[in-house]
């Protein structure tokens, strides 16, 4: 079938013609003749034909426009010599078809089944009504994300005013933009080696080798489930716009982000991952409560040297309002300096985020300094939810209640230090 705009063309042609027969007349100032005044005629009858066939062309490329946003196929026979191309995977389109009780088809079918089929060999525990199911092999790829703020190249992305507009599903973690390792597909439990160094040294030719007796202890990565309800207006839902579908995603993207940030820092352990404010034992700065020095600062690097952190993945982290009084605060009294200055304490860049915790009633703002290429992020599956259309149905809600199974761990806790009793 050809196109509104080939078509179009023909006609553009027809009517090319006729004027050019009534030039003719005109330049030799004469009436058309017999002849001419016929092939006029037959022109026309050509371009009303074509009107018709161009308005019935122009609704059926309208509706298959339309049902292409729904990934639907319009339009009867397809050209065997041309392949159809299924629709990409659309979260929106996923959740529609869940909460209407739909079968899913195409990318979404696919998804789920390959999903499910991961849950299981991982041997996780499928919730009962599942609906969706993303597997994590849909979700690699989409990580690496390119994030300024106000606080640095990368820094200033920590803080919860820098939202990125559009999110993948499974964000860019924060602590992985940090240095964190993420590692996703995940089998079983999985141990994260950490302890002494190896020692090596120059020795003469044919020279024995003393052996590096260093006993390897592990952090065990293990699967836990991470679960979260989002509540999705339906009117949302309706919406065909690629904004409408980013909507979507940063609201979900932001939960799970939010909640693995927030277990990497201060996690109660058990069913949750353990964070940071338990797992540093050995370089815990001690001192009675109060403002921040230049001291204190230093001392915590000082404290860590000897774990061999790298200095790609150093940095401060902290509040935001711990943040302030160290931009606040000048080094001593005379150079006029401040303790944080332009996104960087003690030369390594200083990250804040409204996820760290206060203490002691919120009296008391911790600061951590650290190597965070330590930390890693593991996942077994990819994300899967249940879509419930009818508990906040009278409030024009579709309800999702989601599962990601993951974990963090630090592999060497000694490349980290804290002091956990700053006031502002």
């Amino acid at each position: 079938m050809k196109s509104s705009v080939e078509l179009k063309q023909e006609r553009a042609s027809l009517k090319d013609k006729q004027t050019a027969l009534i030039n003719k007349a005109k330049t030799e100032k004469r009436e058309m003749s017999v002849e001419e005044n016929t092939s006029f005629d037959e022109y026309m009858d050509q371009r009303n034909a074509l009107d018709a066939q161009i308005k019935r062309v122009e609704q059926i490329e309208a509706d298959q426009r339309e049902a292409s946003k729904n990934g639907k196929t319009v339009g009867g026979e397809r050209n065997a010599e041309t392949p159809e191309v299924e629709q990409p995977f659309s979260f929106q389109r996923a959740i529609n078809n869940a909460r209407k009780n739909q079968v899913q088809t195409g990318a979404e079918k696919r998804a789920l089944e390959e999903g499910l089929k991961e849950i299981q060999s991982r041997g996780l525990n499928i919730p009962e009504g599942i609906g969706v199911a993303i597997p994590s092999e849909m979700l690699v790829g989409q990580r690496a994300q390119t994030v300024t703020g106000n606080s640095g190249t990368k820094g200033g992305a920590f803080v919860e005013t820098a939202t990125a507009v559009v999110m993948p599903l499974l964000p860019s973690l924060k602590v992985e933009e940090m240095g964190a390792n993420v590692m996703t597909g995940l089998k079983g439990n999985l141990k994260l080696l950490s302890g002494g160094q190896f020692t090596f040294s120059y020795v003469a030719e044919n020279a024995d080798v003393s052996p590096t007796d260093v006993v390897v202890d592990g952090v065990t990565l293990s699967p836990k489930r991470l679960s979260g309800v989002v509540d999705i207006s339906n009117q949302w839902l309706i919406q065909t716009t690629p904004a409408a579908e980013a909507h979507i995603r940063m609201l979900i993207g932001n939960g799970i982000q939010n909640a693995i940030t927030t277990a990497f820092i201060n996690g109660p352990g058990g069913v949750a991952p353990t964070g940071l404010y338990s797992v540093i034992t050995t370089n815990v700065q001690a001192g009675i409560a109060g403002a921040p020095t230049w001291d204190n600062v230093v001392g915590l690097e000082t404290s860590i040297i000897s774990a061999n952190a790298t200095e790609e993945n150093l940095y401060y982290l902290s509040d935001a309002p711990l943040k302030g009084k160290l931009k606040t605060t000048k080094k001593d009294a005379g150079s006029g300096i401040f303790l944080s200055e332009n996104g960087m304490l003690n030369g390594h860049k200083h990250v804040s985020t409204s996820l760290m915790p206060t203490l002691d009633s919120g009296v008391s703002h911790p600061l951590i300094f650290g190597d965070f290429g330590q930390a890693t992020v593991g996942f077994w599956s990819g994300v899967s939810f249940i879509v419930d259309p009818l508990t906040q149905a009278t409030k024009g809600m579709t309800r999702l209640i989601f599962n990601i199974y993951n974990d963090v761990a630090v592999a060497n806790e000694k490349a980290f230090a804290i002091r956990k009793n700053f006031t502002v």
